[in-house]
């Protein structure tokens, strides 16, 4: 089962590579040692020219400029001049450098350097080996060309399939592995502005769903929003004029080993609370600062406002002649905030801009409306996880609130482990909780298409829900429930795959037992990835002993082992463990008929 360690910087990957300086002809000034050549640079196999400062090597270790190293990867870097602070966010990590000190912060733990960075001639120079290394990064030394290389996973796995050999000075760069063209990426369309008096969202439009997006905030309360294999036309900077939230926001698209990556920075004017959250169909990212507390609702009781009323769990919306298409109505179904909302075309208008209908039932809170670039928008806050469904006749569009098993037939339960201050094993510059969430958004990106198999995550951010939490969700929600892990041990010669069950009869009244489901994701997460079997075995880990549904936690490879754990960094590799829990759920599902 997984080990809890704290995050260690990946030591050398070939020991015979020596990150050292020996035979190089020195000049000293200071503490400082200066080479009287030129380090070379290689940022996946490419030659980093035009530094505007040459790398210099301090105590056997060399110091290089970081946003001409690090940019190229796809990383975003802001320094903090009054603190000497440096901010660094790469593939889902936060890390915060500080000139002079030897310990840095990466999303919150507290690691130690080698060394400090430097302030030289006014710029900040960072240990190149140990911060690459800390963010999962593989740093290699050529002593015979004085070049340092630094490499991304996927970068090194290309390599080795296309069995390239020999000294890796020699060929940096395979040939025929090349940036993707903007042509194959997503393109943000239009980015609305809410209006004054409207509830304050921001709306990123998308030309197609979109599979993956992260988010941060940082300290100086800037939030930055990365959209991969996404480009936008061109590098634009919007000021955002009399609004509360945000001052500006500043758009760039740069090409990085993964295809092209357009990030998305809010300057706010002050912390303020927000979500960011995803449309069902995947093409519209709502930012929401909207202030709940200083909003001017009108709360009225007896459920009837104007031609809108609510009544036996049905909000009734008269039409008044108005024409519109259900399909141009978005919805977002934020389940994890307990909260779903329906954003209408602009040809219909509320009467009252910011109102509310106070419900307090045992489904609904309450019911917002608002409006958000001339659309109109409602936002039903439940008191539980809901499935509102959307009709209409002649003259009314009726939403009913449902819950989840009585919309869907077929619900899977998914429960990506860890979160929040539980960063779970964290081994090679790889912190399970992101790994699990990751391959669990990846599943239910694949299951969205699946319209017989609905698919709730316990957490779709970097959160963590207490075991009761999990079990409780899935007991009242889901049909079947599957929790992702990443597995660590001591003996890092240890690999491979293994799905745990917990032996309760009683489940087999249900017409399908939890070691059933653990036999069908074993067998079909070694079909698709070719690791290692470690068997299906039984546990009475929490979240399986206390499941009233067929329940299994698969460990999906261990991160303490030094080749699964590149290929848990790998996308492809991803995508391979996310299709085999596909494949599971709808080959569960065809034998499993749920019994409720």
């Amino acid at each position: 089962m997984t080990v809890k360690r704290s995050m260690k910087r990946l030591f050398a990957v070939l020991l015979s590579m020596l990150f050292a300086v020996s035979n190089i002809n020195i000049t000293k000034s200071s503490d400082f040692i200066f080479t009287d050549r030129q380090a070379n640079l290689f940022v996946n196999g490419r030659q980093i020219t035009n530094l505007p400062m040459n790398p210099v090597f301090y105590h056997d270790s060399l110091l290089v400029p970081s946003r001409e190293v690090f940019t190229p990867l796809g990383a975003f870097l802001e320094f903090d001049d009054a603190e000497k602070k440096l901010y660094i966010i790469y593939n889902g990590f936060l890390l915060v450098l500080q000139a002079d000190n030897i310990y840095t912060q990466l999303s919150g733990h507290t690691i130690r350097l080698t060394i400090p960075p430097r302030i030289i001639n006014d710029k900040l120079l960072i240990p190149l080996r140990s911060v690459s290394e800390t963010l999962g990064l593989e740093v290699l030394w050529s002593e015979s060309t004085n070049s340092a290389y630094i490499f991304e996973k996927s970068y090194l796995e290309a390599r080795d399939r296309l069995n390239q050999n020999g000294d890796v000075s020699n060929n940096p760069w395979p040939g025929n592995i090349s940036f993707p063209t903007r042509d194959d990426n997503n393109i943000v369309t239009n980015i609305y502005l809410p209006r004054q008096n409207e509830r304050q969202v921001f709306l990123i439009e998308l030309e197609r769903p979109t599979d993956r997006f992260d988010y941060h905030l940082l300290e100086d309360n800037r939030l930055i929003i990365d959209l991969f294999d996404t480009v936008y036309q061109t590098d634009n900077r919007m000021l955002v004029p009399n609004n509360e939230f945000v001052r500006e926001i500043r758009l760039g698209t740069e090409p990085t080993i993964r295809g092209f990556r357009t990030r998305i920075v809010f300057d706010k004017t002050r912390q303020s609370r927000f979500s960011v959250s995803l449309s069902e169909d995947r093409r519209f990212i709502f930012v929401d600062f909207s202030d709940y507390s200083q909003n001017n609702f009108i709360n009225i009781s007896g459920g009837e406002m104007g031609r809108v009323s609510y009544s036996g769990n049905q909000l009734r919306i008269h039409k008044n002649n108005s024409q519109i298409n259900m399909s141009d109505i978005i919805q977002i179904d934020d389940y994890n905030n307990l909260r779903y909302t329906f954003v209408f075309p602009e040809n219909i208008r509320f009467s009252d801009v910011n109102s509310r209908i106070e419900v307090n039932d045992q489904l609904v809170r309450n019911i917002e409306f608002s409006h958000v670039n001339n659309r109109p928008v409602i936002v039903i806050n439940q008191t539980r996880v809901l499935a509102p469904i959307i009709f209409e006749d002649e003259t009314y569009i009726y939403i009913n609130m449902l819950l989840p098993k009585q919309r869907y037939a077929k619900i899977a339960v998914i429960d990506p482990g860890h979160g929040g201050q539980d960063p779970g094993a964290v081994w090679n510059g790889l912190r399970e909780k992101d790994l699990n969430l990751d391959i669990a958004q990846r599943l239910k990106a694949r299951m969205s298409y699946d319209r017989s198999i609905r698919v709730y995550l316990t957490r779709n951010e970097d959160v963590n829900p207490s075991f009761q939490q999990r079990v409780a969700y899935a007991n009242t929600i889901g049909d079947i429930f599957i929790s992702i892990h990443g597995n660590a041990a001591t003996n890092t010669a240890a690999h491979g795959i293994e799905t745990f069950y917990f032996n309760r009869e009683s489940v087999n009244q249900r017409g399908f037992s939890s070691r059933a489901l653990a036999e069908i994701v074993q067998r079909n997460l070694l079909r698709y990835t070719g690791a290692n079997n470690r068997g299906v075995k039984t546990n009475s880990f929490f979240v399986l002993r206390y499941s009233d549904i067929p329940a299994v936690l698969v460990e999906v490879g261990f991160i303490s082992n030094a080749d699964e754990v590149r290929l848990l960094r790998s996308d492809a590799y991803r995508n391979q463990l996310a299709e085999a829990l596909h494949t599971s759920i709808q080959e569960a599902f065809q034998v499993y008929t749920p019994r409720r």
